[in-house]
């Protein structure tokens, strides 16, 4: 064989190798899909439809005897105070302030206050304080209802967090009319919410939280690990034809 033919040879190998790179690809692609680590939910119904049978805190377990109870955080399943026993709130979940200039308390508000919810909400005494929900059990599907008092129009944004870092954020903007927000990740433990400062004046009501057993709906996207393997070893074996043709 001629050095022409040998150069034949080794392009047509190439063309071949890059063929099957893409192939294996492809291959790969289709076989280990990858969702979105956060998927944003704005309708109850979807989010309870991919994250059935978790526990919902309504508040409505309480004791307060005042249309509007003031109380210091944290509320949860050990709170024992004027609005909350303990055993009130379900364990695995605690809400507590991030103080902007407020008192950094809690309120309770009831139908019948002022601000008139149609059912028992929490939120910060303060309108200019920011509200933060922690999870001391494994939980990576969490949605709420979302309302405002303070008549205003603001955007309010909401972040969601694991252990170490910011797992992404929604950006609303919540009316009197409850409306909710909801969030499942599934390649991470969400560990706390937090709404971002303002002059909200948010509460939040019926929240469900804990683990989705089924995987929501995402945008597959290869996986990197496998897309590595296959590039990596296809590459081994053109190198090596490459080198049997050149000194055969």
């Amino acid at each position: 064989m001629n050095n022409n033919e040998k150069w034949f040879y080794i392009q047509h190998d190439k063309r071949r190798f890059l063929f099957t790179c893409l192939l294996f690809i492809n291959l790969s692609c289709m076989m280990n899909p990858v969702s979105a680590a956060l998927l944003f939910y704005t309708d109850r119904s979807v989010f309870k439809a991919d994250a059935p049978g978790l526990p919902i805190e309504t508040f409505e377990n309480n004791h307060a005897v005042s249309d509007v109870t003031t109380f210091a955080p944290p509320l949860n399943s050990s709170t024992n105070n004027a609005a909350f026993a303990p055993n009130d709130i379900w364990t695995g979940l605690s809400i507590a302030v991030l103080n902007n200039g407020g008192s950094g308390d809690l309120d309770l508000l009831k139908p019948a206050s002022a601000v008139n919810p149609v059912s028992d909400v929490v939120g910060p005494k303060d309108i200019t304080d920011a509200l933060e929900i922690s999870f001391y059990i494994p939980v990576n599907a969490i949605g709420f209802d979302l309302m405002e008092f303070a008549n205003t129009t603001d955007l309010l944004t909401v972040s969601f967090y694991n252990q170490l870092a910011l797992l992404g954020s929604i950006e609303v903007q919540p009316t009197r009319v409850a409306m909710f927000v909801g969030a499942i990740s599934d390649t991470d433990v969400i560990t706390r919410i937090r709404s971002s400062f303002g002059n909200i004046g948010e509460a939040v009501d019926n929240i469900a939280f804990g683990v989705s057993n089924s995987e929501p709906p995402g945008n597959p996207v290869p996986t990197p690990g496998s897309l590595i393997l296959f590039s990596s070893g296809l590459l081994m074996l053109f190198r090596k034809n490459a080198k049997k043709i050149i000194f055969s």
